[in-house]
């Protein structure tokens, strides 16, 4: 049978790691964090099935400040159990800070299933010294409180998720993903630099607003509201032109971006998923054009940089509403690089929906692993949906005026009947667990609809099943029947 794995929070954790070990290595995985530096980092990238936390962290801060309970719980949000630990107990309660704590976690629905006394961990340590075999309370406490999770949500062990994140690539996986990463690294350090040298300062100048440069004014119009007006246009990003690759594959596992380098890492999942759904290597250009477009007015217009992204999650209708203008931002200069390439003129619905299918597989690039979805950011869940809602519009658009009065107005599409989850300071729905009866609405062009239960069936088993068509097809008959 496979472990539990358990991520330990404790300032002590030198002293106190025999008797953690002792206790905890036979039946739990287990990963300490000993820097607080680190501590941030690790909660959001280290996925584990519970946390095992010291209730007071003394001596530890971040960016200078004391570290608290409270700041670890909010990092790791209502998603997984909570077992905290401490041999301060008598003191705490003597004064208002057990109270406090208390009331905290009730309020804020932190999943803490057990308090436990860091003496218990002293005797089952001392029992295991005396006897391997012996039954240690700890260890059965633990199991008891994260088999009961696993059962009340449909959740699965960490170690039995069969992620393609981690399992082992073939040779020829591994070459595709080297050529994805070298592509992207072109794409930024000739194609972008090339683009932003090119809007010059003096081109610009002609200009009120970014957009006025990669649209017409017949096209434009549109777009002339507050909205759109307050973006910078893409020249003041400097770091564009300092920006590149990790080629390095053992590297490229890192995370998604290191501010201090100006480096970019794609990992082998993301770039095996991204090689099986373009299989050209112009829709591989063209995805990391658009990812490049959208990502810079996140770090630089939106300010959301290494300290202001973090716990961003937490809130899915602002970083929605984000998402939409880095997309459409996104969408025009690719619309301009691929117009001001192409010599044909006039309408055409197909250049405006094959940008925006790349931006569909973009995205399913990061969420496709190969296996069923169990679980998907809001924010991202929303932002599919949002996509394949202009999608089939745009399908059905007779004029470029159309599909840009489509875009220049995000449309809402919501959907309610998943159970939500906080975790790591992002917000889920669960696709395994309904929540009431599925359903969702949109806004589109001044009018409400509402979806049968039909419909939404069908979306929640596109996502769960990585299913585009599906998708596509529920909201086109939702839209037009």
């Amino acid at each position: 049978m496979s472990k539990y794995k358990l991520l330990i929070i404790d300032d002590n954790w030198k002293a106190r790691q025999l008797s953690y070990k002792l206790v905890l290595e036979n039946s739990f995985d287990i990963i300490a964090i000993e820097k607080p530096e680190e501590l941030f980092l690790q909660i959001q990238n280290i996925a584990v099935d519970g946390y095992v936390i010291d209730i007071v962290l003394n001596g530890w801060t971040y960016e200078d400040k004391d570290l608290e309970l409270f700041h670890v719980l909010d990092a790791i949000g209502t998603g997984k159990p909570i077992i905290l630990i401490s041999d301060q107990y008598l003191n705490l309660a003597i004064t208002p800070k057990l109270t406090s704590l208390f009331n905290r976690v009730l309020k804020k629905n932190f999943r803490v299933v057990h308090f436990l006394n860091w003496s218990e961990f002293q005797i089952d340590a001392d029992e295991k010294t005396i006897s391997d075999s012996a039954t240690l309370t700890t260890t059965t406490k633990i199991t008891l409180e994260l088999d009961r999770f696993i059962k009340e949500t449909g959740a699965v062990k960490v170690a039995d998720k069969q992620d393609v994140k981690t399992r082992d690539f073939s040779k020829e996986e591994l070459s595709q993903a080297q050529e994805v990463r070298t592509i992207w690294n072109g794409v930024i350090t000739d194609q972008i630099r090339g683009m932003v040298k090119e809007f010059n300062r003096e081109v610009y100048k002609a200009y009120e607003h970014w957009y006025q440069y990669p649209l017409d004014k017949h096209e434009y119009q549109h777009f002339q509201i507050s909205k759109w007006n307050v973006l910078a246009p893409i020249i003041e990003n400097k770091k564009l032109l300092k920006d590149h690759v990790e080629l390095d594959h053992l590297k490229s596992e890192a995370g998604l971006y290191d501010f201090r380098t100006n480096t970019w890492f794609l990992d082998d999942a993301f770039c095996v998923a991204l090689r099986s759904r373009f299989k050209e290597e112009e829709g591989i250009k063209r995805s990391a054009r658009l990812f490049f477009f959208h990502e810079t007015l996140h770090l630089h217009q939106h300010n959301l940089d290494g300290n202001k992204a973090q716990g961003i999650g937490l809130f899915p209708r602002v970083i929605e509403e984000a998402d939409y203008e880095a997309d459409i931002y996104a969408l025009l200069h690719e619309y301009w690089f691929s117009h001001s390439r192409d010599a044909k003129s006039g309408f055409e619905s197909n250049r405006f929906a094959s940008i925006v299918e790349c931006i569909i597989n973009t995205m399913w690039a990061f969420d496709d692993r190969g296996v069923d979805i169990e679980e998907i950011e809001i924010r991202r869940f929303n932002r599919y949906l949002i996509w394949y809602l202009i999608w089939v519009q745009v399908d059905r658009a007779d004029s470029s005026s159309e599909i840009f009065e489509l875009l220049a107005n995000k449309p809402i599409i919501e959907y309610q009947g998943a159970q939500t989850i906080v975790r790591n300071q992002r917000t889920y729905f669960n696709l395994r667990k309904q929540s009431g009866m599925p359903q969702f609405a949109s806004y589109v062009a001044g009018k409400i609809k509402r979806a049968s239960t039909q419909y939404t069936d069908q979306i929640r088993k596109g996502f769960k099943h990585r299913d585009g068509q599906c998708i596509y097809t529920a909201i086109e008959s939702f839209l037009y029947s």
